[in-house]
């Protein structure tokens, strides 16, 4: 079976751990989200734990398909600007193939849940769905096609939280409590990665910058996390 390597050779693995963090942090902000809930009882708050553990979920899909990958390697060699890895039979191809399906098709629901949280607009579900099946399923040829949907669905919460953050500018004197700037930042770079991502054919490095724009982008996410967590021991 041949498997078309995005990565320099020597950044396979590391981005496992890149992804391996992010899930981490997913995990994190879910749980706590779970646990507002249940002293809150706000069902946004439900929902954003449902979101983040999707999203946590499709990163570990993604890790075990990589790690299947990377451990099956037995010759790389290069052609022009892609690497093309020879792999061993017991690389499942139905195993690759499903490991990734998961990770499409999971992270654009977890975006989606996000957008319906934060918007308050009605949107038609039962179109979304299928659109979003029809993305994963096509992206599997064009993987592309993932990575841009994934940067329209990253982009439209970064216009929510812009528009947010500019009402609150106002209305808030107290900068401390105004964490919004923060997801708009780390959603404006995951976005901006998801951008890149479309382009790895082109160079290996983009590949490589896309991930590490990725990771800040969890990473600030997880100091807004930290954030409300001292506010609310704080105000406590």
């Amino acid at each position: 079976m041949i498997d078309i390597v995005f990565s320099p050779k020597w950044f396979n693995g590391v981005d496992i751990i890149f992804e391996l963090i992010s899930a981490i942090v997913l995990v994190l902000i879910a749980s706590y989200s779970l646990r507002s809930y249940k002293f809150k009882k706000n069902e946004n708050f439900r929902d954003f734990a449902i979101a983040f553990f999707i999203l946590a979920a499709a990163f570990i899909a993604k890790i075990l398909t990589n790690i299947t990958i990377y451990y099956n390697v037995l010759e790389t060699f290069h052609v022009g600007l892609l690497s093309f890895t020879i792999s061993s039979i017991k690389a499942s191809s139905i195993f690759y193939n499903g490991g990734y399906f998961f990770y499409r098709l999971l992270t654009l629901i977890g975006l989606y849940i996000f957008i319906t949280i934060i918007d308050k607009k009605e949107t038609n579900s039962l179109f979304m769905i299928y659109f979003i099946a029809i993305t994963t399923i096509f992206s599997t040829w064009n993987y592309y096609l993932f990575h841009i949907t994934s940067m329209l669905f990253a982009g439209y919460i970064t216009y929510l939280y812009f528009k947010s953050y500019k009402q609150r500018e106002c209305e808030l004197c107290d900068k401390k409590v105004n964490n919004v700037k923060y997801p708009l930042a780390a959603f404006s770079i995951i976005s901006l990665a998801n951008a890149l991502f479309i382009f790895i054919k082109l160079n290996s490095y983009i590949y490589v910058i896309a991930e590490y724009m990725q990771l800040l982008g969890y990473i600030i996410l997880l100091y807004t996390f930290i954030r409300v967590i001292k506010y609310g021991t704080k105000k406590k």
